[in-house]
Order: structure tokens, then C-alpha cells, then sequence
């Protein structure tokens, strides 16, 4: 037996999903195939459970991104801040979101703990060209962080993005998101210039090329 092979197991499930569950000590990957249409792709590492996520889940998505970024609060000026916050409290902009994206969630215990969302080609904005897809919104509750949680909802972005035959990925980022810059760096994205601030910080625009 190959050493890859080690615990490999299939579900009998019902006759409208299939599940195909790897075990590899701490790792699984369970990918569910939904009526023969849609791949939901979901890894545990321990406790946390990476799946894509649905509109549905807009309250919670969007509870999870105030908190994410209330961060920002102690860093911005009162009135930049005050301008996040609105934004991060704005409903329309989280319905769009969620309706025009593949939405990336990691989960514990059913709670929703962190987010990325790729905004397929087609989609222009006045930072985004329209054969462009793109990254939004990569969130994580202060209380997992430093995990690798930004990393791996990203990696699924761009995996995302290969598997539907998109031909760039950007991002745009901030001078105050050491952390994140040096994630999207790691994973390929390179800095492609810089833009018009955001809430009084210096942001770029990254690229990652996938053809």
C-alpha cells in the first residue's frame, strides 16, 4: 500500500450526493458533489472546516466582516473610520457581494470565522478591469488569527479562479496590511501599481497572472 493511500474511505451517502473522504492523520478533504452540479469542497485541519460558502449565510458573512475589520478603529482617524464602518455596515453592498461571488468561509463549530470572496471577470469596478476576476474582502475573527486561515481562503480564491479558466486574479490591499501583502506575495500575486488611497492609507493594486 502506497503511504498516500493510508486511510482511504468511501461513504455510502444518499443517492443525490457523493462524498470521497481522504484521512491524513490531521488533514481530511471531503469533496461533495451536489446533485452532479456543484463541487463543494470542504478541509479540516483539526477543528476548522474550509467550504464554500452561500447568499444565505449574508447576516453572518457580513457580522463576521465588521468584526474583522474593527481593527481598524485604533489605526484609522475617526473620520476614515467612520467611513469604514458605514461601508461595513451598508446592505447593499454586502448583497451584491455575496450574490455576485464564489463565496470562501472557514468555520468552527458551526460558526462562521472567516471569509474570502472572488468576484468573477466581467465585473468591472474603477480599480478592476473587466477581464479581470478579483479578490474582496479576506476576513478572519481576530480570536483565529495567525493560523494560516487568510492564506488558505485565498489559495481556494485562486483555485477557484484556475478551475473556471479566469486569466488574472487581482487584489488591492492596504500599507497597514503587513500581514496580508506578505499572504498574497507568498502565494504569487505581485504588486502592480499603486492606487487612489482608501480611508487615508496608501493601497496598491496586486496582480496574479494564470495563463
Amino acid at each position: 500500500m502506497k503511504p498516500q493511500e493510508i486511510g482511504l474511505c468511501f461513504l455510502v451517502v444518499p443517492s443525490d450526493f457523493y462524498r470521497r473522504v481522504f484521512f491524513d492523520f490531521s488533514f481530511f478533504e471531503l469533496i461533495k458533489f451536489d446533485q452532479g452540479l456543484t463541487a463543494l469542497e470542504i478541509q479540516m485541519n483539526t477543528h476548522l472546516i474550509y467550504r464554500k460558502g452561500f447568499s444565505s449565510e449574508k447576516e453572518s458573512l457580513q457580522q463576521l466582516g465588521i468584526l474583522s475589520y474593527s481593527q481598524f478603529k485604533s489605526i484609522l482617524s475617526p473620520a476614515d473610520w467612520q467611513t469604514m464602518d458605514r461601508f461595513l455596515h451598508n446592505d447593499k453592498m454586502w448583497t451584491q457581494l455575496v450574490n455576485n461571488s464564489a463565496i470562501f468561509v472557514c468555520e468552527d463549530n458551526e460558526q462562521l470565522i472567516g471569509m474570502a470572496y472572488l468576484v468573477p471577470s466581467g465585473n468591472p469596478t474603477h480599480i478592476y478591469p473587466a477581464d479581470w476576476s478579483y479578490i474582496r474582502m479576506v476576513g478572519v475573527h481576530p480570536g483565529y488569527r495567525g493560523k494560516g486561515i487568510a492564506k488558505r481562503l485565498t489559495q481556494m480564491c485562486v483555485d477557484h479562479a484556475l478551475q473556471t479558466n479566469e486569466k488574472t486574479v487581482g487584489l488591492h490591499t492596504s500599507e497597514k496590511m503587513d500581514d496580508a501583502r506578505h499572504i498574497y506575495e507568498n502565494i504569487g500575486f505581485a504588486k502592480y501599481k499603486e492606487i487612489d488611497p482608501i480611508y487615508g492609507m496608501k493601497y496598491w493594486l496586486y496582480k496574479l497572472e494564470l495563463s
